[in-house]
Parts: structure tokens; sequence; C-alpha cells
């Protein structure tokens, strides 16, 4: 018996660790993949500018360091297994619109949609807020980096006992999806609540992801 626990409580501790370690990876991947992204379009923004505007390439060294500092408060926050401090949790609509605003200054255009009462919804579901707000940063940071995309359109709305999520783009689109750790781990965030999602794409081009979370 004494045995049989031993092996029980080391099952136990093990599953912890890797439970930890799958939510430490995603948690890095999200926050480095996103400020690393902006960063790089940043910069390259920067010495486009540098010689024609001048002032515009001051303004965006200065979104630059920003996006530096608040990538280095969510890392830290990770780290200690904290929630993000980007992340307002009261108000879906205002965490995305800063993070759209973000994405719009290196000229991708953003259309959000939010039905009004979706934040009373979540205001005692505060767990789904924080994976709405991911899965819509990994597939900002993805239409930039892999699609480059000029267009983008995020539709939030509840349907039933669901919170209905799309996402698509007019990026360069993909015959075949490849399911890279970003997209892993959109399926694992979604999943861990019961719920479902989809991706989609073609040679025509854009991406679209389908998402339904159950309330």
């Amino acid at each position: 018996m004494n045995e049989q626990l031993k092996e029980y409580s080391q099952s136990i501790e093990q599953l912890t660790l890797e439970k930890e370690r799958n939510r430490f990876s995603r948690e890095l991947h999200d926050t480095m993949g996103h400020t690393l992204t902006l960063l790089i379009a940043m910069l390259k923004a920067t010495r486009i500018n540098y010689y024609e505007n001048p002032s515009k390439s001051i303004e965006n060294l200065d979104d630059a360091i920003e996006i530096a500092q608040a990538g280095m408060n969510e890392l830290r926050m990770a780290i200690a297994g904290l929630d993000s401090p980007t992340i307002n949790k009261s108000n879906l609509y205002n965490s995305l619109k800063e993070l759209t605003d973000r994405f719009s200054n290196l000229g991708i255009c953003i259309d959000l949609s939010i039905q009004d009462d979706l934040n009373e919804t979540l205001y005692d579901r505060k767990h789904l807020t924080s994976i709405i707000y991911r899965m819509c940063q990994e597939a900002l940071t993805n239409s930039i980096r892999h699609g480059q995309a000029k267009n983008l359109s995020i539709i939030i709305n509840l349907a039933s006992e669901n919170i209905k999520l799309h996402i698509f783009d007019d990026g360069k689109g993909c015959c075949k999806i490849v399911k890279n750790k970003g997209l892993t781990g959109m399926e694992e965030r979604i999943k861990s609540v019961g719920g479902t999602i989809t991706f989609g794409s073609g040679e025509e081009g854009g991406f679209n992801i389908n998402a339904v979370l159950p309330i």
C-alpha cells in the first residue's frame, strides 16, 4: 500500500510539472512571439521613415520601447504564474481595442466587432476573456509574421449557450495548414474549456479561425 501511494504521489507530481511546463511554454510563446513580431515590424518602419519623416521615426521608436517594456512585464508575470497585466478581464473590448491599435499602427486595417452585452456575460467567466484575448493576439501576430495581411476582421458574439469567435484575414494563405506552437496553443486553450476550433485557408489566400466556447 505504501509503495502504491508513493507511485501515485510521484505520478501526480509529474503531471503537475508537465501541466506547468505546458502553461509556461504557451505563455512564453505568446508573449515573446507577439512582442518580437511587433518590435521587428516597428523597427523596419523606423528605418523606412528615418530620412523622409524623422518625427514619425521618433514616434515609432517610442512605441517600440513601450512594447518592449510591456513584453518584459508580461514575461515576469508569466514566470511568476500570474495573469498578464495587459488583459483587462473586466472589459474584453477595451483589451482587444488596445491590442488591435498596436497592430493598426503597422499598417494593417483591423475591424473589431464585439456584441454589446458580452462583457456582462464574461463578468463571472474571466478565464474565457484571457483565452479569447490570447487567441486574437496569436492570430494578429501570425497575420503580420506569416500572412503579410493588409486587412483582418475579428467578430465575437453570443449564440445560445456559446461564445462564437471568428477571425479572418486577407494574407497569403496556404495549401496545407501546419499547426505550429501558436495554433496548437489555441487548440489547447479552447479544449481546456470544452470548446471547438477550426482553421481554414487556401491557395487564393486568406486565413480563418472559427472557435466556439461554451459558457
